[in-house]
């Protein structure tokens, strides 16, 4: 199974890289579309992989067993099981459905900026957020529909924002937090702008970070919680909300790669000189600090998710423009995306990236 698992990886990796400099050689957006098709259907394949996996299956299985849906779960959701159980489609085409609409989303949100596809497919296969977006299907496309969304902020269009907001939260309640983003960034489409003070920031939310602040905010966030979604965190005494964190690592690994990151960032914002390159950074820069600032909350993690989900993108467009600019630091960062994908495969019978298909 390990040889199967690396086989796998890597043969999506390269259809994804091959489809994506494909597309920005031939300035055209069909290769992008056939190679995340391709990098679907392996997905929708799999068995066990993601912690979720077995949850969505049963969920699936129960409203194709004629039970109706799950009270619980999104509109929007509900809708794309039901289209799937009403044309007798079976469990993994809903998952290469999912998979199709998360990723092609994401390259359609920079679709403008066609020699960072190649990029984005190294960085979303190196630093394993397949393996993300594996797992929390719903919250993950409500995620790639915000992304795509973004698009309306830097162009002054709050109703096709909001529209696009609607759509996140019929697939997960908690996109509703995205509604501050609009006044957020029409009032000012970069936030951080001097890299002493951002990584001066990073170092007071790691000191923060060993204070176990969210065991003091769990009761005026359970309400919260349950609204958006996550009330099942707070079951079994709170074993979710808190958790402990090991420093391995993987934890300096990641942080060096932030560290790298924001180091860089002016550069990169520069080459680029748009508002919408500005604002993936600054939700990048939010993601950053709240993480480490909550590191011991799955909660806080999942909702910081909209936020965070942004690093690899930033990381695809800090690549190209440091392959142009800053050769050292592309190789670097490069290099610290190739640990992440090492340690995250080193450890693939604890964290469900051993990569079964559904017939073994």
């Amino acid at each position: 199974m390990v040889i199967q698992t690396l086989l796998v990886y890597f043969f999506i990796t390269v259809i994804l890289y091959w489809g994506s400099k494909t597309a920005e050689r031939r300035n055209e957006f069909m290769p992008v579309v056939i190679a995340v098709l391709a990098y679907s259907i392996f997905v929708g394949l799999r068995s066990g992989v993601g912690v979720d996996f077995w949850g969505y299956k049963e969920w699936f299985d129960f409203s194709a067993a004629g039970f109706g849906s799950y009270k619980d779960m999104e509109p929007g959701f509900n809708m794309l099981i039901n289209f799937c159980v009403e044309c007798g489609l079976p469990f993994p085409v809903f998952l290469t459905i999912i998979a199709f609409c998360q990723l092609l989303l994401v390259y359609l949100s920079i679709k403008p900026y066609k020699p960072v596809y190649p990029m984005l497919a190294l960085t979303f296969m190196l630093g394993c957020v397949w393996l993300t977006y594996a797992n929390g299907l719903r919250q993950q496309l409500a995620f790639c529909v915000f992304a795509y969304s973004l698009q309306f902020i830097s162009q002054k269009s709050w109703v096709k924002y909001y529209i696009g907001v609607l759509i996140a939260c019929s697939f997960h309640t908690s996109a509703v937090l995205l509604v501050i983003f609009y006044p957020l960034f029409a009032f000012s489409q970069e936030w951080f702008k001097r890299i002493p003070i951002q990584l001066l920031l990073l170092s007071i939310a790691l000191v923060l970070s060993s204070m176990s602040l969210v065991t003091d905010l769990i009761e005026p966030v359970e309400q919260l919680a349950d609204v958006m979604g996550y009330g099942h965190y707070f079951d079994s005494e709170h074993s979710q909300f808190s958790h402990e964190v090991k420093i391995g690592i993987g934890f300096f690994i990641n942080l060096f790669l932030v560290v790298f990151l924001i180091y860089n960032s002016n550069v990169v914002k520069k080459f680029y000189n748009h508002s919408f390159v500005n604002i993936i950074y600054d939700l990048f820069m939010i993601g950053v600090l709240w993480q480490y600032i909550f590191i011991d909350s799955m909660l806080f993690g999942r909702i910081n998710y909209y936020m965070l989900g942004f690093q690899y993108i930033w990381g695809a467009f800090s690549l190209f423009a440091l392959s142009k600019m800053r050769r050292n630091q592309y190789y670097i960062i490069l290099g610290l995306y190739l640990l992440v994908f090492i340690a995250t495969l080193y450890r693939m019978n604890d964290n469900t990236a051993l990569f079964m298909f559904y017939w073994q």
